[in-house]
């Protein structure tokens, strides 16, 4: 029996020592503006993933932009490759 109410005794202590960080998690934050509370969500969704992504050879790859260079990604084997750089090159209007 003291085995048994030992184990209670422990369950209930984290019990315990986890209610104020439940507490916490149900705590509702209120914006200042509605501009405030949709760039909230930014703040939750990391860091932003390539631009213009376009699937390629029959959706084997894909082309993405990365800064001033285009690239193309095969999922399938991670191969990362350069299709078009902008550096060293000149344009003329």
């Amino acid at each position: 029996m003291k085995k048994l109410s030992a184990q209670y005794l422990c369950i209930a202590l984290a019990l315990m020592g986890a209610l104020p960080y439940a507490v916490k998690a149900q705590s509702k934050t209120e914006y200042s503006s509605l501009t405030d509370a949709v760039y909230s969500a930014g703040k939750l969704s990391g860091k932003r993933g390539p631009a213009s992504v376009n699937w390629i050879n029959d959706g084997q790859k894909y082309s993405y932009i990365a800064g001033e260079e285009i690239r193309s990604m095969e999922p399938a084997t991670l191969k990362d490759e350069l299709i078009f750089s902008k550096k060293g090159r000149t344009y003329l209007q």
